[in-house]
C-alpha cells in the first residue's frame, strides 16, 4: 500500500498483473503543484508560496475508488491526491509525464535575454533598484515571434526591406583562416536548440559582428548593411541566411 500523496507530474498506470485498488481526489491544498508532498510529511518549502489551506492528514472525504485488474489502465493527473491498495501480489507499470510550464518557459526565455548583458554574468550579493529597471526592460523586450514554434520564411528579401533582431539567438564567429570565415548562430528553443554553421568571405565579418551586438527588437534596413563593408547583393544574402538561421526576423 502506497501512503496518499500527489506528484507534480500525471501518471499513467497500466496493471500487469494481480489487483490493485486506487483511491484519486482532486488536490485543493496545492493545484497543479511543481514538487510532490505525502500526507503527515513537511510542506516542501517551494511549495508554501501556493498552498493555501491547511495541509491534509488524511485522503479527501470525496476521494473516488478505481480497482484495476490486468489489463487495465488509469490515468493520475498531474497533483491529484492518490492512494493504492492490494490484498495479493500486484504488478503494474507506471508511465510519468513532466509537463512544460509556462513558469519553465518564461524563465528559459528571460535567461536567454539577461545572459547577454555582462552585468547579468557578474557576482551580486542582491539586486539593486537599477537591477529591477533592467530586469523589467528584459521582460519587455521578450516577443511572441520568438518564443514558439520559428516558422523559417519562404518570401524572398529585397534591398529595401527592414528586419529586427531576434531574441533567443546568438552569432559567433567561430573560426577566420585566410579570406574565409566560420560563423554559427544558434537559435535556442525550450526542447530544440538550432544550431547553423557557415563559411563566408570575410568581408562579411563586421556586419555579422554589428548584427550579433544589436539589442533584441532592434530594427535596421537590408541598406544600412552597405555602410559595413557589403555591396547590395552581399547585404541581401547575408539578410536572408540570417533570417533563415532563426537571428533575423521580417519588420513590418
Amino acid at each position: 500500500m502506497t501512503r496518499g500523496h500527489f506528484d507534480p507530474v500525471d501518471v499513467v498506470t497500466m496493471q500487469l498483473a494481480g489487483r490493485k485498488t486506487w483511491r484519486i481526489a482532486a488536490n485543493t491544498f496545492a493545484p497543479v503543484p511543481n514538487s510532490g508532498f505525502a500526507l503527515r510529511e513537511p510542506v516542501p518549502t517551494g511549495m508554501r508560496a501556493y498552498a493555501s489551506e491547511l495541509p491534509p492528514t488524511e485522503m479527501p472525504g470525496n476521494a473516488e475508488s478505481y480497482e484495476l485488474e490486468a489489463g487495465a489502465i488509469l490515468h493520475i493527473p498531474r497533483g491529484y491526491w492518490h492512494e493504492t491498495g492490494s490484498d495479493r501480489d500486484s504488478l503494474s507499470l507506471h508511465i510519468l509525464l513532466r509537463p512544460t510550464t509556462r513558469l519553465d518557459r518564461a524563465l528559459a526565455a528571460l535567461r536567454n535575454e539577461l545572459i547577454r548583458d555582462e552585468s547579468w554574468r557578474t557576482a551580486a550579493s542582491a539586486l539593486a533598484a537599477t537591477d529591477l529597471d533592467a530586469l523589467r526592460a528584459a521582460v519587455r523586450r521578450l516577443d511572441p515571434a520568438d518564443l514558439g514554434h520559428r516558422v523559417r520564411p519562404d518570401g524572398p528579401i529585397e534591398a529595401g526591406d527592414r528586419v529586427a533582431r531576434a531574441g533567443q539567438a546568438a552569432l559567433g564567429i567561430d573560426a577566420i583562416a585566410g579570406t574565409t570565415a566560420r560563423i554559427t548562430v544558434t537559435a535556442f528553443g525550450f526542447h530544440r536548440t538550432r544550431t547553423t554553421t557557415v563559411d563566408l568571405d570575410t568581408v562579411f565579418v563586421p556586419a555579422c559582428r554589428w548584427i550579433g551586438a544589436l539589442p533584441t527588437g532592434a530594427t535596421f534596413g537590408v541598406a544600412d548593411l552597405l555602410d559595413r563593408g557589403l555591396a547590395g547583393e552581399q547585404a541581401v544574402s547575408l539578410v536572408r541566411l540570417l533570417e533563415q538561421a532563426g537571428l533575423l526576423r521580417r519588420h513590418p
